[in-house]
């Protein structure tokens, strides 16, 4: 909500609040869907429907980008050592974490292989990667304290 606040500053337009596999946007609504830090939050059942749900509302020819979390560097070697994995999910970890000193909360993420996100978005969604880049930066649980931690940065075009 704090982040519609902020960009109704720039632009009221189109603005909404919903869930990545709901949204409220007709068919070819967009040349461009931005799902940043997302989809490795999302269990895999709604993580597959929110890739389908960005290629929905994609029109053709139209750009998908998404920033998602690999299977190497800090967070993926907390999770898959402290975390317990899910049995309908390869890779796909749940932890207890500390967000906040005192504060207790359960946390998940998937950590993507090439092959996974190939399933989840050009079998899944039937988009077609154009680009797909490992890349490292400071930032997650462990940045403060200088872990490093990768990700996979994914370009793909609807097709049509």
């Amino acid at each position: 909500k704090e982040a519609l606040v902020e960009a109704a500053k720039i632009t009221p337009e189109n603005l909404s609040q919903a869930s990545a596999h709901e949204l409220p946007f007709e068919d070819s609504f967009f040349d461009l869907v931005i799902s940043w830090r997302v989809l490795h939050n999302i269990p895999r059942a709604n993580r597959f429907k929110a890739s389908r749900e960005a290629a929905r509302v994609l029109k053709p020819g139209g750009l998908f980008t998404c920033l998602v979390q690999a299977n190497s560097g800090t967070t993926f070697e907390v999770y898959s050592k402290a975390g317990v994995e899910r049995p309908d999910d390869p890779r796909a970890y749940i932890i207890n974490v500390e967000p906040e000193a005192g504060k207790r909360a359960i946390g998940m993420k998937k950590c993507y292989d090439e092959a996974s996100l190939r399933e989840e978005i050009e079998d899944g969604a039937g988009l077609e990667i154009k680009k797909l880049e490992l890349i490292h930066e400071l930032s997650g649980m462990k940045a403060r304290e200088g872990h490093v931690n990768d990700y996979w940065l994914v370009e793909a075009v609807k097709r049509g």
